[in-house]
């Protein structure tokens, strides 16, 4: 692990006496140099600094080495490193030749162990610690950085636990998994956020990026696309009525959602089989059922393991239900035979049904009242518009003739037959009162499962 340092003031360093510390203290800058006034005050603007949420991320970083030239060199002093002093002369005669490329090595050459590269690697030069609430590195020796330039410090240098694995998600990338490392830190150091480069043996196999990691935590590190692995994923959703029942003379719906993805995954390499670490969304207000049980869960994910040998195929399936409860008028949502139906597939009970089918006897008959109410009223309404029109005629003609006493007959009848609507109407209302509320105490009193 190394700290990068920057000298940004105009001021050269030097033999600084410097500790690093890795946390979240709060800080701030505080003007002391203007003058305050009770009448207008300046005030600080509160400042924290943001932390990139990142599980993991893969590929697309900056190499260690300052060139290829230097990672060359690299992978080359650490081969012979493995060999051995004995190979000083073989070293002297390959590095010539390999000049700044990557160097093609014997294939019987070994090769180099995790202990070579934790020898291999600069020796840390901070002591570390835990200080209050945060953990400190404190340099061993003073530090000198000049103006405007920087210092690359190596702080710590330890094996860690760690185990191969690939890491599919969809939303990532939906036709392979990643290469990954799950890495525990069995270390007593806190390892700090920062980009990670990793080497398979003496290969430089890819960057990565990690979040602080405490003493014991395990975290997934993915640097590169496992080519090897194909995925493929198949989607299935589907939504149903378990249930029905009658509550406060409201239809109460028991509906139950499930949301089904089937993962498969084919290993084309042919050596070395695969450990898939598969995270899937674990979606809010749903239950996990059936089928394959996650090897852990995370903030929003659920990560199940699956694995293939070499050559082989894989699959499994992900289920997750939800059960919902709505409620709607017994009157105004399904059909007869829609309830018919229902009460078949046993989704609702003979006793419900027989509940709802008096409910639209009693709406049959409010109905029929009400038609009759509107019938009347629609009568009245025409005679009393014909005699508008009586009226109007009477007002032209001779009072002594035969039309005009026609006239007046006709609507001494319509007067004598509104005066029976009037009356029927008043004893039609008051049956649909009846009928009405005895309807509605029968629905509001309904409770039937």
């Amino acid at each position: 692990g190394w700290a990068i340092v920057e000298n940004t003031p105009d001021e050269a360093g030097e033999d600084v006496r410097l500790s690093l510390v890795a946390g979240r203290p709060v800080g701030f800058t505080m003007d002391l140099y203007e003058p305050l006034f009770a009448a207008r005050p300046e005030m600080p603007v509160p400042f924290m600094a943001g932390v990139r949420p990142k599980v993991y991320e893969g590929g697309g970083g900056q190499s260690p080495f300052t060139d290829q030239g230097e990672a060359a060199d690299a992978r080359y002093e650490l081969r012979f490193r493995s060999l051995g002093p004995d190979a000083s002369r073989e070293r002297e005669a390959n590095k010539m030749q390999a000049g700044r490329a990557v160097l093609d090595y014997p294939s019987d050459w070994p090769s180099p162990t995790a202990d070579d590269m934790t020898r291999y690697a600069a020796r840390a030069q901070a002591a570390a610690g835990e200080t209050g609430e945060v953990f400190q590195y404190t340099l061993s020796q003073p530090v000198s950085v000049g103006r405007q330039q920087s210092a690359m410090l190596p702080i710590l240098s330890t094996p860690i636990d760690g185990r191969r694995v690939s890491i599919y998600n969809r939303s990532d990338l939906a036709e392979h998994p990643m290469r990954g490392v799950e890495v525990t830190n069995s270390s007593d150091l806190k390892l700090m956020a920062g980009p990670v480069s990793v080497f398979d043996g003496a290969a430089y196999a890819g960057d990565a990026q990690v979040g602080n990691v405490s003493t014991g935590e395990k975290r997934l590190i993915a640097y590169a696309v496992d080519l090897d692995v194909a995925s493929t994923t198949k989607d299935d959703s589907t939504s149903t009525i378990q249930t029905i029942r009658i509550v406060r003379g409201m239809f109460e719906l028991t509906n139950k959602s499930v949301n089904s993805v089937s993962y498969a995954f084919e290993n084309a390499d042919a050596k070395r089989g695969r450990t898939i670490i598969v995270e899937h969304p674990k979606l809010e207000g749903w239950e996990l059922v059936g089928g394959a049980k996650p090897a852990e869960t995370a903030s929003g994910l659920y990560r199940f393991e699956v694995e293939l040998p070499a050559k082989g195929k894989g699959q499994f399936g992900v289920r997750q239900e939800r059960v919902d409860r709505q409620r709607i008028g017994i009157m105004d949502s399904y059909d007869w035979s829609t309830l018919v139906q229902f009460q078949r597939d046993g989704k609702l009970s003979q006793t419900v049904l027989d509940a709802v089918r008096k409910a639209y006897d009693m709406k049959r008959a409010v109905d029929e009242v009400q038609r009759r109410v509107d019938a009347l009223q629609g009568e009245r309404s025409t005679i009393m518009n014909d005699q508008g029109r009586i009226r109007q005629n009477m007002g032209g003609i001779d009072r002594t003739s035969d039309l005009y006493r026609r006239y007046v007959e006709k609507l001494s009848g319509q007067e004598n037959r509104l005066e029976e609507i009037e009356r029927e109407v008043e004893k039609a209302k008051a049956e649909l009162d009846q009928k009405r509320n005895e309807f509605d105490r029968y629905v509001a009193g309904l409770n039937v499962e």
